[in-house]
């Protein structure tokens, strides 16, 4: 994203992801992730109505009922302590996150990206959706748009936090479990600004050999106008140390 990880991650190829040295994890980020301010009843899909509610809590423009969801390995890594049908299942949430993610990017959908929908409005705009949202704001200060080949989803896996990176996220002010999702992203992708005029500028563009790996925190909500999707509250680049250990389980 730049990806929900332009999205605050580091891009490297998986080789030296495997071989990266231990490095600092940096100072906390300035925004702070409070629990989901809302619950709401289980609902695996949005009601017909959903546009309308939206609209009334602030989250617009409306996303398609039924998203396609991109079809990639969910890994369980938990050794069995999370049941692979649960596991299953609330993959599918982390799928409809990136497809409501991605719809929103392609089609220049600023609002939908700082709004409530998919994490809460500060951590989006500071860290999930920061490069995107910039790359939007540049776009609109030109009187264009933006033309996008978007990054992919390649796989997803939940893996168990350990104590150490568990503290450094709590200190952050994260909701925290004993077991989170890994997402991988991959590219190419490439971002461009097209102006009135027609003319293009490049923003963006990485290869096909570009991997994000990503531990997001975050919980599973059941939305009755978006259906059953992931909620991200945290983030950290696998890449740091020690957080490199977790995703590598």
């Amino acid at each position: 994203m730049g990806t929900p990880g332009a999205l605050r991650t580091v891009a490297l190829a998986l080789a030296g992801f495997m071989a990266l040295s231990a490095c600092g994890l940096g100072s906390p980020s300035a925004a702070t992730t409070p629990q989901p301010s809302r619950s709401y009843s289980a609902s695996a899909s949005p009601k017909v109505d959903h546009c309308a509610n939206l609209a009334k809590r602030g989250i617009t423009p409306c996303p398609p009922a039924n998203l396609p969801l991109d079809k990639v390995p969910i890994a369980n890594k938990t050794g069995g302590k999370v049941p692979d049908a649960q596991v299953q299942e609330d993959g599918q949430a982390l799928l409809r996150w990136f497809a409501l993610y991605r719809w929103a990017f392609v089609n220049n959908h600023s609002d939908f990206l700082q709004s409530d929908a998919l994490a809460p409005p500060d951590f989006g705009q500071q860290i999930s959706f920061r490069d995107e949202l910039q790359w939007l704001a540049s776009a609109k200060a030109a009187g264009g748009t933006l033309r996008i080949e978007p990054i992919k989803l390649a796989g997803l896996s939940i893996v168990p936090v350990s104590q150490v990176v568990a503290e450094l996220a709590r200190g952050r002010g994260y909701l925290v479990g004993p077991y989170e999702w890994v997402y991988v992203l991959a590219g190419p992708d490439t971002v461009d600004l097209v102006k009135p005029d027609g003319t293009s500028q490049l923003l963006h563009s990485s290869g096909a050999d570009r991997r994000i790996y990503t531990l997001s925190f975050g919980r599973v909500r059941d939305d009755p106008d978006l259906g059953r999707v992931w909620y991200e509250v945290g983030s950290y680049d696998c890449l740091q140390y020690p957080v490199q250990e977790t995703c590598l389980v």
